[in-house]
């Protein structure tokens, strides 16, 4: 999932922003969840919401930050491509989405950051995402939450 988030640090310790990420990959769908039974369709994730981060340290060449995005996060099916018919010709292509599927997302996490430049740091981490209310056609709360870990490149005057 690729992600960027942004915002501004006050006393160089607590950083209060905006955050957006999105699967980049082909994640199909069941025939038997598929919103067009016969057509390949592909999974489509995103959350977006509010992104607040604690800093320990800062100051230190290597130190802890805490973070947490809360907002919404949402699933829909798609067609991932048109195909070739047999006469060499696009096939109908279906260009809107289905089972459009809303629910709250909160996902809290912890980083070793490392200052590489003044204005630069690396941040490796772990996090928890936890899906709340989610609806849609063949992916449940539990297919929507779970670990992950992260690799940030942070940029800034921090």
């Amino acid at each position: 999932m690729a992600e960027i988030y942004g915002g501004v640090y006050i006393n160089h310790k607590f950083l209060i922003g905006v955050s957006g990420a999105a699967v980049t990959n082909d994640i199909e769908v069941p025939e038997e969840y598929s919103t067009m039974p016969g057509v390949k369709m592909s999974y489509q994730y995103g959350q977006f919401g509010l992104m607040t981060e604690y800093t320990l340290w800062s100051n230190r060449a290597i130190h802890l930050s805490f973070h947490v995005m809360n907002g919404a996060g949402f699933t829909v099916q798609y067609q991932r491509s048109p195909s070739w018919d047999n006469d060499g010709y696009w096939e109908d292509y279906e260009q809107t989405s289905h089972d459009t599927n809303w629910f709250f997302v909160t996902e809290p996490g912890v980083k070793i950051e490392m200052n590489v430049f003044k204005w630069m740091r690396f941040s490796p981490g772990i996090s928890y995402r936890a899906a709340y209310g989610s609806e849609g056609l063949g992916l449940t709360d539990d297919d929507l939450s779970g670990i992950s870990t992260n690799l940030t490149l942070k940029f800034g005057k921090f």
